[in-house]
This record gives C-alpha cells, structure tokens and sequence, in this order.
C-alpha cells in the first residue's frame, strides 16, 4: 500500500518551516497591533568593539530605542544592569574576563526584569540548551542571524 503522494511532497517543506521556527520562535509572537510601541532600554555587553558599534547602529536605525548602553566585560555589566535597568541586553557568550552564561545566572538569580538575547559564534547545542534552561529570550548567531536582530526587538 502506497502512501499519499502529496503527504510525502509536504513533507520537506514542513521540517524547513519547522527547522525555521525552532530556529525563530520570536516569530510565533501573538501580540496585539501595537507591539511593543513603547520605546526601550538596551544595554549591549560584547567585548568586540566592531561589533558593539554595528549593533548600536543597527539599532538606531531601527526605531524604538530610547538608549543604548555597553559594557565589554562581565563587572562592567553587572555595574550597568544596575544602574541603567536595561529592557533588553544582547549578551555575548564569551567574554574576556568570565563567561556570558554566568553573568545570564546572575540576570536570572536576581530577577531584574529584562530580556537577555544571548549573542555568538559559537555552534555548540550545549551552549544553546545551557542559554534556554536559563530562560533567554533568544540565541543569535552573530554571522547568520545579524539582519534579523531589529524584527526581534520589536516582537520583544
């Protein structure tokens, strides 16, 4: 007995839409109209000045941000988490002088009320697994995933 032929013609082009979606839950938003119109605090911790720079412009240009602040180490973020009291942090994994995953624990430990997008190169799922079961609010890949950071905010 033969299976449906268009059952197995679907069947590529719903683990694409499913990969994608896995890969972009921030999609699967149900927001009303006027997502997020309020505008945000973002504070950006990365120890790459090149890239802390192209993420500030981005995000500018995007709309929405009131303020943009960084931080290139762990101390330094954890001195502006408080005194900025960030909506959003884009947080690098590796940074020079402790772990971005660390600093994501401290976040969670003290329940400051922000978004944490976890921000990398690294493939590793260890990392990425690690990151959710901390409750972040995304894991981006700096390369592939860069274009898509201003549709994130404003779902965020």
């Amino acid at each position: 007995m033969r299976g449906n032929p268009v059952v197995f013609a679907l069947q590529p082009i719903c683990m694409r839409l499913y990969l994608f979606l896995f890969r972009y839950p921030f999609i699967l938003y149900l927001g009303n109209d006027n997502m997020k119109k309020e505008r945000q605090n973002i504070l950006i911790v990365d120890d790459s000045r090149v890239f802390t720079k192209r993420l500030s412009t981005l995000l500018k240009d995007s709309g929405n941000i009131d303020e943009i602040n960084t931080a290139d180490n762990y101390e330094d973020a954890l001195q502006s988490l408080s005194k900025y009291k960030p909506d959003l942090v884009f947080l690098d994994i590796h940074l020079h002088n402790k772990c971005g995953i660390d600093l994501l624990r401290v976040i969670r430990l003290s329940q400051w009320n922000c978004k944490v997008i976890m921000l990398t190169n690294e493939t590793k799922k260890a990392y990425r697994l690690q990151c959710e079961q901390l409750d972040s609010s995304g894991y981006l890949d700096k390369s592939n995933d860069f274009e898509s950071i201003p549709e994130l905010v404003k779902v965020l």
